[in-house]
C-alpha cells in the first residue's frame, strides 16, 4: 500500500487536556482509525528554538519524543485536519511511504 508516514515531535512534559501529549496523540490516532501508532523516546534533540531538550537522570520532563503513524493517505490527511481544527500547535514531518506485511499477518 501506498500512504504516509508522519512524525510529531513534542517532548514528555506537553501536556493536552490533561494528559501527556504523546499518549494522547497515540489514543486519538487509535479512536480515528489510524491503523498503528508509536512513540519513541530519544536521549536528546533541539528544535527551532535552538534550546537543547534532553532526559535527566532525576527528570523526564524535557525528555524529547516522537509519535509515528502510518496510514493511507487520505487517512493521514484527515487525521491531520482534525489536529488542525482542534488548534493543536505540533511541529510534525510527512513523508510518501509504501507498507505491508511480510509473512504470517497474525504475528505483526
Amino acid at each position: 500500500m501506498k500512504g504516509s508516514l508522519v512524525e510529531f515531535y513534542t517532548t514528555h512534559d506537553r501536556q493536552y487536556q490533561g494528559h501527556a501529549l504523546s499518549a494522547w496523540l497515540i489514543e486519538e490516532a487509535r479512536r480515528f482509525g489510524v491503523p498503528g501508532a508509536t512513540l519513541s523516546v530519544a536521549g536528546s534533540g533541539f528544535g527551532q528554538g535552538r534550546h537543547l531538550h534532553s532526559a535527566h537522570f532525576f527528570e523526564l520532563a524535557d525528555e524529547p519524543v516522537c509519535v509515528r503513524i502510518i496510514a493511507e493517505e487520505s487517512l493521514a490527511t484527515r487525521f491531520m485536519q482534525h489536529l488542525e481544527q482542534l488548534g493543536l500547535a505540533l511541529f510534525f514531518v510527512r513523508m510518501p511511504v509504501q507498507f505491508g506485511k511480510l509473512g504470517d499477518a497474525g504475528h505483526a
